[in-house]
């Protein structure tokens, strides 16, 4: 009988024989050393094999057996290195110690990945939407407005698709089918672009938008505006959907037309190729000035085509862009003796992040070619457009019915109007200025360059013209006063040349009636020979025009090319003849100037819409804070070291903390300063020009 064997609990006979059954099954060294963790299974298989009672010191006796194997196993191992030669070892160690490094590099990236702050998923907080009434509605009341809106702009267009629906059983169930396949969010951005153009065709044209020639004038509008690469084929797309959708039979639509289609790939490839736009900004002629100041005075023309009038004559004045007008705020204007002052706050060079922060505006008394009266009739003419919450000096619907919108005026408007105030001009003697079709030769940047230019005619320094045209700010107050006064005597000394009906000639107006034929040529096709012949009997209406601008002023003298300091002996007679016409305008009655008092007062009274928000006293810590600010939405901020200036220290009116990451359903976006690496990888290109849906013309259901 063979000896003891370890492990065997003193059950040596069936010790044994499981000790043979392993040899005869093979287990044996590396096979039964493999074996390590399932020693309870084989010890099983071992009893059912031998037909001998399972019990547990079986176990054990497998366990020693598949330890021993083991060891063996690893001296062997050893044994056999210590054969290696030097350079083997030496191979071996390093590989040992690359591996041993890499192993350590991988545990503490995966320490720092389980550190970092997780990354929230989207939020699915049910959003709401505000309205540009300010009402605030949910995303379902939103859409069945869209749905009106649409069966709306059907109904004005009698598209044939509503008298097929009509006719159905169920006729307002068939209505919301309108709403088809497409996603709200979809919906609403085809609306509005359509809603853009009808828009503007009705305010530019007052006619329907059934022509191809209009789409693309206003495809030219739109890039005069600045816009993407991708806009003029989403607009293009926008109404082919919705004239598809109104039952417009095809071949009649207006993108079936070849010509809208060479418009839209020329414009996607100038744009696309970083091309720089076609900036159509010729500078006005000057006989324009006196009859738009008696447009402004017209007490028989439209509100709204006066209200145009004198904003592209402030424009003029203070070489202003489009959007510095835009956004040209009604607490930040003033008036007093006879002048016009503004603090541009949001331009193209101005604005938070910028090293300047407001930029000033002056108009002074004697800007004027004709009626000494148009800058003062202002509180009264345009202050009746404005709402009594409204913040900008021109908001949306200012050249139409009253100023109804909550921002600002949008270009399309400012196009249309001044496409009316132009055709709408007539000389002194009631006759129109204008043929027609030329309004459109100037654009909304047209009145910024202008005043510069013909400065620079005069001979008027870079550093002189800057102060107009770029104001070089330097925001203190004696800057202000001394802008002030620099500014006054520059826009006297163009008058006075305008005024002596020799503004043709000093200011070669000759050469934008020239670019006039180019353009009649490239932008409206017309025949290069009836083109000349049109504008060469349209220039000579302007020279006559141009000195008719003399009207009963004194004529100044000869020395208007210098850039004088004092007041001249012609200066105090032209003064003189300035407060004579200032009398008898007041006498006639044509303008009342208002009681600054109660404008003063009523400011006050105006609610501040923007206030200074207010910083806790210590920094918000470790977690997640889900901030609700506007229309029901919640935006969550990441708390600690990465957290974003908002998060570490502003006061919300309601904020709930989260020690975790929240739910996806108790937000619905994620701060992208918060997580700043991750929103630049989601970030997606964006156009230039958005346009939105006006909801405003829907009742409520």
């Amino acid at each position: 009988m063979a000896g003891a064997i370890p492990g065997d609990g003193g059950h040596g006979e069936d010790a044994v024989r499981m000790l043979q059954a392993l040899e005869g099954l093979g287990l044996v060294g590396p096979r039964l050393a493999v074996s390590q963790g399932t020693e309870e299974t084989l010890a099983r298989q071992l009893a059912e094999h031998l037909g001998i009672p399972y019990k547990s010191w079986q176990v054990d006796f497998v366990k020693g057996q598949v330890e021993s194997a083991r060891q063996m196993e690893d001296l062997e191992n050893r044994l056999q290195g210590a054969v290696m030669s030097v350079p083997q070892q030496r191979m071996m160690d390093a590989a040992w110690a690359q591996t041993k490094e890499l192993e350590e590099q991988h545990k503490a990236e995966m320490e720092e990945a389980a550190a970092a702050p997780v990354i929230p998923r989207r939020g699915t907080l049910g959003k709401s939407v505000r309205l540009r009434t300010g009402r605030v509605v949910t995303e379902d009341a939103a859409e069945e407005k869209v749905l009106q809106i649409l069966t709306k702009e059907l109904t004005d267009m009698g598209a044939p698709i509503l008298q097929e629906l009509g006719n159905s059983a169920q006729p307002e169930r068939a209505l919301k089918s309108l709403m088809g396949k497409y996603r709200a969010s979809t919906l609403r951005r085809y609306l509005a672009s359509w809603q853009h153009f009808r828009k503007w065709c009705y305010m530019g044209e007052n006619h329907q938008p059934n022509s191809p020639t209009s789409f693309i004038d206003y495809l030219f509008v739109r890039e005069e505006e600045g816009m993407g690469a991708s806009i003029p084929l989403a607009v293009s797309r926008a109404v082919a959907w919705f004239q598809q959708l109104a039952g417009v039979p095809e071949g009649q639509r207006l993108t079936d037309s070849q010509a809208v289609d060479l418009v839209v790939k020329d414009l996607v490839r100038k744009l696309e190729s970083k091309a720089k736009p076609i900036k159509r900004a010729p500078r006005w002629l000057t006989a324009m000035i006196g009859p738009m100041e008696g447009l402004v005075m017209d007490r028989e023309a439209p509100l709204g085509r006066r209200v145009a009038a004198w904003m592209k004559l402030v424009k003029l004045w203070g070489a202003l862009r489009f959007s510095d007008a835009a956004n040209m705020k009604v607490r930040a204007i003033r008036f007093y003796d006879g002048k016009f002052t503004a603090t541009l706050q949001k331009t193209k060079t101005t604005g938070a992040g910028k090293r300047v922060r407001e930029l000033p505006l002056y108009i002074g008394e004697d800007a004027y070619v004709a009626e000494s009266s148009w800058l003062e009739i202002w509180y009264n003419l345009v202050k009746r457009t404005w709402r009594e919450d409204g913040e900008y000096v021109f908001n949306e619907g200012a050249f139409d019915s009253g100023q109804t919108g909550m921002g600002p005026m949008k270009y399309y408007e400012a196009s249309a109007a001044s496409s009316d105030v132009i055709t709408a001009l007539k000389d002194y003697e009631g006759e129109r200025i204008f043929p027609e079709g030329f309004d459109r030769f100037w654009s909304e940047h047209s009145e910024r360059s202008t005043l510069p230019s013909c400065l620079a005619a005069m001979g008027v320094s870079k550093t002189d013209r800057d102060l107009i045209g770029r104001w070089l700010p330097e925001g203190s107050d004696q800057y202000v006063r001394t802008y002030n006064a620099a500014v006054a005597r520059l826009q006297k000394r163009f008058v006075k040349v305008v005024r002596s009906g020799k503004a043709y000639e000093t200011f070669d107006e000759g050469s934008i009636l020239e670019e006039m034929k180019e353009w009649m040529v490239t932008h409206w096709e017309v025949n290069p020979g009836d083109a000349d012949n049109a504008v060469e009997a349209f220039k000579k209406k302007v020279k006559v025009l141009a000195a008719a601008e003399t009207v009963d002023d004194v004529q100044p003298s000869g020395e208007e090319t210098e850039l004088a300091t004092t007041e001249s002996e012609s200066d105090k007679k032209q003064e003189a003849a300035n407060e004579g016409k200032r009398a008898k305008v007041e006498r006639k009655g044509k303008s009342k100037m208002p009681e600054l008092e109660e404008f003063s007062k009523r400011a006050e009274e105006r609610p501040l819409k923007e206030r200074k928000f207010q910083q806790l006293a210590e920094e918000r810590q470790g977690g997640y804070v889900v901030v609700y600010q506007r229309a029901g939405r919640g935006t969550l901020h990441l708390l600690g070291p990465d957290a974003c200036w908002m998060a570490k220290k502003r006061s919300f009116t309601k904020a709930e903390i989260h020690k975790e990451c929240p739910d996806p359903q108790q937000y619905s976006t994620w701060c992208k300063l918060c997580w700043r690496k991750e929103a630049e990888k989601a970030q997606e290109s964006t156009s230039d020009s958005i346009d939105e849906l006006d909801l405003s013309d829907v009742t409520d259901g």
